[in-house]
């Protein structure tokens, strides 16, 4: 524990997920998802007030916010499957507030949050190119292997032409991921 707060992190890192963190949870609101809306006004997701009016969603697959779109997702419950991911595609915006994005199988994770940017452009020059996340007001990651990342993840690998989108995290817990 060499922390400054004292606190032995590595003791918890990669420990199994606990099983009551998805008791009675089985099936899937969508196999996949895109929002394609474009639009410089935010589209605002609630509880009920979404495409599957519920305040939690269970997502097998990817959840994709493509080009163009701005989506807020705020007060809901987002679950993944083992294969789930969010990808935000360059020039698209995502607002996750006071939100859980986490895994709907116990002892499992999900892939996590992928951010689209352009490999050969300044992003103080020209954000709008990027995708972008803002994580803020109380939300939660948890159980995902790579909670963040700024780069697109294909069955490939990485799309190297896709690197360096902008993240931003505020008043967000990151719990129980790998990465």
């Amino acid at each position: 524990p060499d922390q400054i707060d004292g606190y032995d992190y590595m003791a918890h890192y990669d420990q199994p997920i606990e099983p009551e963190c998805c008791v009675g949870l089985n099936g899937y609101t969508t196999l996949s998802y895109e929002h394609d809306i474009p639009s410089q006004t935010e589209t605002l997701w609630q509880g009920g007030n979404n495409p599957w009016n519920s305040q939690t969603v269970r997502i097998e697959g990817e959840f994709r916010v493509a080009a163009g779109s701005n989506l807020r997702i705020q007060g809901m419950e987002m679950q993944f499957g083992e294969d789930g991911a969010i990808i935000v595609d360059p020039s698209a915006k995502l607002v996750i507030d006071n939100t859980h994005l986490t895994s709907i199988d116990c002892g499992q994770r999900w892939e996590g949050i992928y951010v689209g940017g352009v490999s050969n452009a300044r992003q103080s020059l020209n954000q709008s190119a990027f995708g972008q996340v803002r994580l803020k007001n109380g939300s939660i990651v948890s159980n995902a292997d790579g909670a963040l990342n700024n780069f697109v993840y294909t069955p490939n690998g990485v799309d190297w032409n896709h690197i360096g989108g902008i993240i931003r995290a505020e008043e967000t817990t990151f719990l129980n991921n790998r990465r």
